[in-house]
């Protein structure tokens, strides 16, 4: 396998979004639950990562482990939503 400059790229612009937010921490902390959004993006950065690093080495570890932090990626995020939307007494907003 090779890799591919999409992967680069996107691996790049993943990079910039997380320096981004450590510099906006503040500003990122107010909103909600934004623990959530933070683990979701480590998740993404990770699996970005992966995706590059399976081109050049352990092809199907590293293709296994970038689709895992996809989906730990999701499920942290489809809980952000979830906990966002949801009123305390159990109710939808």
């Amino acid at each position: 396998m090779e890799i591919q400059e999409n992967e680069i790229i996107s691996c790049i612009l993943t990079v910039g979004v997380s320096l981004f937010v450590l510099v906006n921490h503040r500003a990122i902390s107010q909103i909600p639950r934004s623990n959530l959004l933070l683990q979701c993006l480590v998740f993404l950065l990770l699996s970005n990562f992966f995706t590059v690093l399976e081109g050049v080495m352990l092809t199907e570890m590293f293709n296994f482990l970038e689709h895992l932090s996809y989906a730990a990626s999701l499920v942290c995020l489809a809980l952000w939503v979830r906990a966002v939307y949801q009123r305390g007494d159990g109710r939808d907003v």
